[in-house]
């Protein structure tokens, strides 16, 4: 099966074009040690971001369809716990405890040039050590993080459907990260918001107002849903002066050139300052330099502890509370 593998990408190489690989077995396999190769035993997300890091938007949406375009539709029912053991040596049955696994989402919004540092540290740091953490807890937490940018294109970020999944996924988040320097971003045209499935239009037209950008909205959007637990949303402000030092051929990158825009995002920040949602106010970072093609901040270790901090106490109050009214219910 190995030779097969190879010999295609080799005819795909020499009559099509640049090929990466990814490769996902359960068992050994030569292939992990060869160039351009990568192993994922089993199912992972990474492979869906790997492609999205290597690919093009097109090869994101193809992979992604695959299943509703083959009609790939499982008959087979999902049970991981049984409810009731029956034993299949004696006449008895014994009921089994309920077992649900937690599930907690957080949605991360920010900008998109300016922040791929940021970005980077909580994917790469943050998360997988709050998973480490959660996975010592008594009952079982699924952390499932959503940062739709993450090896996308700015581009591809600035459609139709990226405004709808950004939005989707805001209503169904627990938490929003929400990281704020000093770039307002992409103001999404009002015909795209008109546009937007009726039951999300529903929901979204409550906080929209033309000129506003998809940052301040996906904020303003979990908000309004959130309304009695605003402190989910937690907020963390980048110190502008940490830009001074910025090379010249990056300011653009990190400082909005737009009047307006600056206006907005002012009006956006002292409207979170005095609701009492800045977690974290102007924390420090240092021009890392280009990686990948993006201009980087470094130097973020203490966004990246008040970050772990705030989300792991979240995370245990809300699980606590869930825990809670769980056991009202059963009795």
């Amino acid at each position: 099966m190995d030779e097969e593998y190879m010999r295609f990408a080799a005819k795909y190489r020499k009559y099509v074009g640049p090929l990466k690989c990814v490769l996902n077995r359960h068992d050994n396999t030569k292939l992990a040690n060869e160039k351009d190769w990568i192993l994922l035993p089993g199912y992972s997300d990474q492979i869906l971001q790997f492609i999205a890091a290597v690919g093009n938007q097109a090869l994101v949406r193809h992979v992604d369809n695959i299943d509703r375009r083959f009609n790939l539709i499982s008959d087979l029912p999902i049970q991981r716990c049984p409810s009731v053991y029956t034993s299949p040596l004696h006449r008895f049955s014994i009921e089994l405890p309920e077992f649900q696994q937690a599930s907690v989402r957080v949605f991360v919004s920010s900008t998109f040039r300016d922040m791929s540092g940021e970005r980077d540290l909580i994917s790469g740091l943050v998360f997988p050590a709050l998973r480490k953490q959660l996975s010592k807890l008594d009952f079982p937490v699924h952390l499932n993080e959503i940062d739709l940018r993450w090896g996308v294109p700015e581009a591809a970020t600035q459609t139709p459907d990226a405004l709808r999944a950004c939005l989707e996924n805001v209503v169904t988040s627990d938490y929003l990260i929400l990281l704020l320097g000093e770039r307002y971003g992409w103001v999404p045209p009002e015909e795209l918001v008109h546009a937007l499935p009726y039951k999300l239009y529903n929901r979204v037209h409550r906080v929209y107002k033309p000129g506003m950008s998809i940052t301040e909205l996906e904020a303003s959007l979990f908000l309004d849903l959130n309304y009695q637990n605003e402190r989910r949303l937690i907020c963390c402000l980048r110190d502008p002066k940490c830009l001074e030092a910025l090379p010249a051929v990056q300011k653009s990158n990190f400082v909005e050139s737009s009047a307006v825009k600056t206006s907005r995002l002012n009006a956006f920040k002292a409207q979170l300052k005095s609701k009492g949602l800045i977690h974290l106010n102007n924390y420090k970072a240092a021009y890392a330099g280009v990686v990948s093609q993006y201009p980087m901040m470094g130097d973020l270790a203490d966004l990246g502890e008040a970050l772990f901090s705030s989300l792991y106490s979240e995370i245990i109050e809300f699980m606590e509370t869930r825990t809670s009214h769980r056991s009202v219910r059963s009795s």
